[in-house]
């Protein structure tokens, strides 16, 4: 039993079947407001409407909204979804019957869906089947490709009747059929390139009564010899045939036939159009036309009965296929975008237009980032459009805290905006306190959906900014378990009044040295700056990486630079390096063997330390102190080393001559082999780090680590001794 709603979508859809486009023709991006999903990953080339309300989109793509879909797809009002596995290949056209089945044509021929599988129509289609219809009774008609009974191939259009196909006719055509659509009566209409049928003048266009085929009209004697071809066929409200393709003895590119003539519907669209479908008192047509009636409308229009509107903000991707839905005020539109690069270079669209009434807000959110306290920012603007077909009705328009409306807004209360009329509203940032002000701009209308929101956002800010230099930190490979060299960041108030800093979170494995001057609550001036100072100290092997975050009271805050670094491995060949154990309490470090230490003054000093819980105290009086590891480690060369150590002075002073560094000796048996020497700073600072790296030439058998000092005076203090093998 065929429902009044599933009369009126075969009678107005099914017919959206349409040719491919040059594959060299170039498209924008598409406008996603109103998309569906996040589109497909190859054009759309036809859409359908079934009796439940499911829109269907066939075409190129394998994926929609990101799910894999092969070729056809269902939208069930908030989703795409997967039809089965796929009819067998890439769709040009799709069509359903009053009992909800739904029809594929495509590269493998036709095929049903029938709400759980898929099913090859016969085997008497073969080639492409660039267009698909449905009657009443539930015939499909399809474009065929077959052999005749002498095995001369045959090109036309074929039915099937729930069990065979059958061909219309024992024609042949010289061009091909790209659109096919049945009217109330049961006439079938079929458009496309082709110019003769078996000798006889049928220029793109004619027409099967159940029995023959016939010209429509003059448009099969010489009103379209020369047209491109005829791309879609609809059936509008009033059951008049509407032609839409690209015709260069009409200027229209879409007419209309009422049974008796051809008309132009009006002056047209200015270039092709690809689709064209109709509701009870409207046509539509899509395309790549920039303009219709003479008027801006790109890519769809609407004839209202009397003249070419545009609809919405239009589309900027090419319109290859759409669908009316009279039961949901709704009119779809699909196409491509062209996106370039070495693979397909189109991806799909699918759009939703609200019929009827419908409000539009064009952009959709607005942001306005800083602006200065007790100041105006410049207007912004949101254009208000009525997306509809019907004259809306603006009501209250509701800006949240620290926003205004501009005095060059057009949009006021009790506006009434006819279809595809617009108005601006145009909105300032005025803050009068610091902080982010972050909301919803509400418009009421008569609109089913009202109100519309539009969210804002802005940030008020003092005269006070922050700057870092570098904008990132990166660390080279690090030994886990030792401690990097500093790399410091210099902040800069670099605004018109000072900044106070609040707050300084650092990453973990990443270290706020001793050395940094960017302490908390610490003022800058304007043009002053701090350091800063941050190590890498991973104790584990990995790669880290995070934020520095800088908080203050400056206009952006919190500031943030990022820092990254790797762990790798490596084997401490030191034993006791951080100085921690003394077992015998003499002391003197266990491991570590010394020499002219004086007892009072040279020990381990548990109150000062850079990490752990101790360090080594080692008082100036001019005479050579050293502390001594032996490492009984042999190797060869290609062999890599780290060390370093951490070291703190007050006043101290070394005479001329002296020793005061570390000193790395490779020794291979009693023979000497590399040294390496890092010298100590002299004067006060606080722990700082010295460090080295080498590469082995030759084979060793031991290493000699020794730290010296012959300061005449002062205090050294050492701590977290490292060397490092990584193999």
């Amino acid at each position: 039993m065929h429902t009044a709603r599933r009369s009126i979508t075969i009678a107005t859809l099914i017919v959206l079947v349409l040719v491919s486009l040059p594959p060299n023709q170039a498209a924008g991006a598409v406008n996603p407001k109103s998309a569906l999903g996040s589109g497909m990953d190859a054009q759309v080339k036809a859409l359908v409407v079934d009796g439940s309300g499911n829109l269907y989109a066939g075409g190129f793509f394998t994926t929609a909204g990101g799910t894999s879909a092969n070729y056809v797809a269902r939208w069930d009002g908030s989703s795409w979804s997967a039809v089965g596995g796929g009819p067998g290949g890439y769709v040009d056209a799709l069509a359903v019957d009053g009992d909800g089945n739904l029809y594929a044509g495509g590269g493998f021929g036709v095929a049903k869906w029938d709400g759980s599988s898929w099913t090859a129509l016969g085997t008497g289609a073969e080639g492409e089947a660039y267009a698909v219809a449905v009657d009443d009774s539930g015939n499909v008609y399809a474009r065929l490709s077959t052999h005749d009974q002498y095995g001369a191939p045959w090109r036309g259009v074929g039915k099937w009747n729930g069990s065979a196909w059958s061909k219309l006719g024992a024609i042949y055509l010289d061009g091909d059929v790209e659109t096919l659509a049945v009217d109330g009566s049961g006439n079938l209409y079929a458009g496309g390139t082709f110019n003769y049928l078996q000798g006889s003048a049928l220029h793109h266009l004619t027409r099967w009564n159940g029995s023959a085929w016939s010209s429509v009209g003059s448009w099969s004697d010489d009103y379209c010899l020369s047209c491109t071809d005829i791309r879609s066929l609809a059936i509008d409200g009033s059951g008049n045939l509407v032609a839409g393709g690209h015709f260069s003895q009409s200027s229209a590119n879409v007419d209309r036939w009422n049974g008796s003539s051809w008309t132009g519907l009006g002056t047209g669209v200015g270039d092709n159009v690809y689709a064209v479908a109709a509701d009870d008192s409207n046509v539509y047509a899509g395309g790549t036309f920039s303009e219709a009636g003479g008027a801006a409308a790109q890519h769809i229009a609407r004839w209202d009965g009397s003249a070419w509107q545009p609809v919405g903000g239009g589309i900027s991707g090419d319109v290859l296929a759409l669908a009316a839905d009279p039961a949901a005020n709704a009119l779809y539109a699909a196409g491509r975008t062209y996106v370039g690069g070495s693979g397909y270079p189109y991806v799909g669209f699918v759009l939703k237009f609200s019929l009827g009434l419908a409000l539009d807000v064009n952009p959709t959110s607005l942001s306005f980032g800083n602006q200065a306290v007790n100041t105006a920012s410049s207007a912004k603007t949101i254009t208000i459009t009525n997306a509809g077909t019907a004259a809306l009705t603006l009501g209250s328009i509701h800006l949240p805290d620290m926003y205004v409306n501009a005095a060059s807004t057009t949009c006021t209360y009790g506006m009434n905006l006819a279809a595809n009329a617009s108005c601006a509203l145009d909105v300032k940032f005025y803050p009068d306190t610091l902080g982010t002000f972050n909301g919803d701009i509400t418009i009421e209308s008569n609109a089913p959906d009202s109100p519309a929101s539009v969210p804002v956002s802005g940030r008020a800010v003092g005269g006070g900014e922050l700057s870092a230099n570098p904008a990132s930190l990166s660390f080279d490979d690090q030994l886990a378990g030792t401690a990097s060299a500093i790399k410091n960041i210099t902040l800069t108030n670099t605004g018109t009044e000072s900044v106070t800093l609040s707050f300084l979170s650092f990453p973990t494995k990443f270290v706020n040295a001793s050395l940094s001057t960017c302490t908390y609550a610490r003022t800058l001036a304007v043009g002053e700056a701090c350091i800063l100072a941050v190590l890498f100290y991973p104790n584990t092997v990995g790669t880290f990486s995070g934020d520095i975050t800088i908080e203050s009271n400056a206009g952006v805050s919190p500031l943030s630079v990022p820092v990254s670094a790797t762990a790798v491995a490596g084997t401490q060949l030191l034993k006791n390096p951080g100085f921690e154990v003394d077992a015998n309490a003499n002391k003197v470090p266990d491991m570590w063997t010394v020499g002219g230490f004086v007892a009072a003054t040279d020990r381990r000093d548990c109150t000062v330390r850079n990490a752990g819980n101790c360090s080594l105290k080692l008082v100036g009086n001019g005479k050579l102190k050293t502390v001594r590891q032996t490492v009984a480690k042999s190797g060869g060369a290609g062999d890599d080393f780290t060390y370093s150590l951490w070291l703190r002075t007050s006043n101290v002073a070394l005479p001329s001559g002296g020793a005061h560094s570390l000193k790395i000796t490779f020794y291979n048996g009693a023979a000497k082999g590399a040294v390496r020497t890092l010298t100590f700073p002299v004067g006060t600072h606080p722990f700082q780090r010295i460090s080295g790296t080498f590469r082995a030439y030759a084979a060793y058998t031991r290493i000699e680590f020794v730290l010296s000092s012959g300061a005449s005076r002062g205090t050294i203090w050492l701590d977290g001794a490292n060397l490092t093998w990584a193999p």
